[in-house]
């Protein structure tokens, strides 16, 4: 039975509550300036980075990482939830959804982490990866290590 289904199957109750979100054009409007937004976040950590991506016009955005798989796993121990791409043929690439600004933020902070992605201690994006009030208790300052 699983073989045989969507890989993101939804229940009715949830196909109901998508077609109401769809009506509200307020929730709508929100919604796609906040993934506007999100991208532009995502994109320039990018290129402050140094990593590349393949620009998109969905809610999502793939970003070369090196070990796409290792990184998916480093992340989710972390409590971030990226998807490998090896699966696609893309060894080297994660997909990150864009989410709240609080959690894009969250994102970058945990992909810059050693040993994430190796990164090199004087990376500048170190220093300006947060642009809201982290909710989880620290700064980016604290990820000099």
């Amino acid at each position: 039975l699983h073989k045989a289904r969507a890989p993101f199957n939804l229940h009715v109750l949830a196909q109901e509550a998508a077609l109401a979100a769809l009506e509200d054009r307020e929730h709508v409007r929100r919604t796609v300036e906040n993934n506007k937004e999100g991208m532009r976040f995502y994109e320039q950590a990018f290129r402050e980075m140094g990593l590349e991506w393949i620009p998109s016009q969905g809610n999502f955005i793939l970003v070369k990482v090196g070990r796409g798989k290792q990184v998916f796993q480093d992340m989710l121990a972390r409590g971030v939830i990226v998807r490998a791409q090896d699966g696609y043929g893309l060894p080297e690439w994660i997909r990150i959804s864009v989410g709240t600004p609080a959690e894009n933020a969250r994102c970058i902070e945990v992909l810059i982490l050693k040993p994430v992605l190796n990164s090199p201690p004087g990376m500048r994006w170190r220093k300006a990866c947060v642009s809201v009030p982290p909710p989880w208790g620290f700064s980016s300052g604290s990820l000099s290590s």
